[in-house]
C-alpha cells in the first residue's frame, strides 16, 4: 500500500508535459499525417498528362526548302516523268539529289515525288532478308525483295531505324509539297490535322476544300481513291465508301498497285454485305450526288455546311 503513492506519482512524472512546450517537428508531422487523409503518390516512372502528352506528340517535320522559296507546280509533261521514274530509275538515292535541286527552286512536284520515293524506300528497307536453313538438294532462298533494295541502295542498312528515318523524311517532304502548293500533299497534310467534319469550316478544312476541288478539276480521279476518306470528311457524310466508289467509277480500269485492292469489286463485296438496305440506300444516293457534282463541275455541292458548335 506504500509504494502505490509512489507508483502514481512516477506516472504522472513520465507523462506530464507543460503548456508551453510543442511537439517536436518530427512528432508533429507525424501527428499531421495520422489527422490528414493520406494522398495517392504517383509511382517515380508515372508522369503527368502534360508530360505524357509531351512525349506522345510528334514534331511537326521541317521545310526542307528556305521559307522564302516560291512554289509552283511542274508542268504535265514533268509530272508524268516524275512518275514514270519514280518506278523505273536504278538508282533512286541519285535522282533524290536531282529532285532536291528542282524542289529548292520551288517545283512542289519534285517535294511531292521525293515523299512518295522516301516512303517506297521505307517500305523495302523495312525488315532484313532472313533466308530459310539451307535443305540438301534445294538452292538458296532469293530475297524478292533484291532488285528494289538495290534501288534504295546507300539509304540505309535495311531495318526498323532505316524505315523509321525514311518515313520521316517522307513526312517532311509531302510537308513541304503542301507548302509549295501541291494540291494532293495539302490534302494528305490537312488529314494528318484530323478534321473534325463538323461545327464551324476553319482555315485548314477551307484549304483541303481548294486543294480538293483543284484535283477534281484535274480529273485524276485513280490518284484520289485513297483520299476518300478526307473527302468523306469535308462533305460531312460519313459513308466514305460511296466517294471510293464513285472514283473508282470515274478512273480508267486498274491494272496493278495499291488502287486495285479498293477498286476491285471483289474486295468490296464483304464490306457491302455488312451495310443494312437504308444504309445501301444511302450509299446509292450519296454516289448519284458525288457523280453529279463532279461531272457538272458544280464543287460547291459537295462539301458540308457550316454548323454551330455542339450541333
Amino acid at each position: 500500500m506504500l509504494f502505490a503513492p509512489l507508483v502514481f506519482a512516477g506516472l504522472a512524472l513520465v507523462f506530464y508535459r507543460p503548456a508551453h512546450e510543442t511537439p517536436t517537428p518530427a512528432a508533429r508531422t507525424e501527428s499531421q499525417a495520422s489527422s490528414s487523409p493520406k494522398l495517392p503518390e504517383a509511382p517515380a516512372t508515372e508522369t503527368t498528362s502534360a508530360e505524357a502528352k509531351a512525349e506522345t506528340q510528334t514534331p511537326t517535320p521541317a521545310f526542307q526548302v528556305a521559307a522564302s522559296v516560291r512554289g509552283y507546280r511542274a508542268s504535265p509533261a514533268e509530272r508524268a516523268d516524275y512518275s514514270a521514274r519514280l518506278a523505273t530509275e536504278a538508282n533512286l538515292l541519285l535522282w533524290s539529289q536531282a529532285l532536291k535541286d528542282r524542289a529548292n527552286t520551288g517545283d512542289a512536284d519534285a517535294a511531292a515525288s521525293l515523299s512518295a520515293l522516301y516512303t517506297y524506300c521505307a517500305e523495302v528497307l523495312a525488315y532484313p532478308f532472313i533466308p530459310l536453313k539451307p535443305v540438301a538438294n534445294r538452292p538458296p532462298q532469293p530475297d524478292p525483295n533484291a532488285a528494289a533494295k538495290l534501288r534504295c541502295a546507300g539509304m540505309g542498312e535495311p531495318g526498323r531505324l532505316t524505315a523509321f528515318n525514311l518515313s520521316s523524311d517522307a513526312k517532311a517532304w509531302r510537308r513541304t509539297a503542301a507548302h509549295l502548293g501541291h494540291a494532293l500533299s495539302v490534302l494528305a497534310e490537312s488529314g494528318s490535322a484530323r478534321m473534325r467534319g463538323f461545327g464551324p469550316i476553319s482555315p485548314t478544312e477551307l484549304q483541303a476544300r481548294m486543294a480538293a476541288e483543284e484535283l477534281l478539276r484535274e480529273g485524276d480521279y485513280a490518284a484520289l481513291v485513297r483520299s476518300s476518306p478526307i473527302f468523306a470528311t469535308l462533305s460531312g457524310w460519313r459513308m466514305q465508301l460511296a466517294w471510293e466508289i464513285s472514283f473508282c467509277e470515274l478512273s480508267p480500269p486498274c491494272e496493278r498497285g495499291r488502287r486495285c485492292d479498293l477498286c476491285d469489286p471483289r474486295g468490296r463485296e464483304p464490306r457491302l454485305a455488312t451495310l443494312s438496305p437504308r444504309e445501301k440506300r444511302m450509299l446509292a444516293g450519296q454516289q448519284l450526288q458525288i457523280l453529279q457534282a463532279i461531272q457538272s463541275g458544280n464543287f460547291a455541292e459537295l462539301w458540308r455546311k457550316p454548323t454551330a458548335p455542339g450541333t
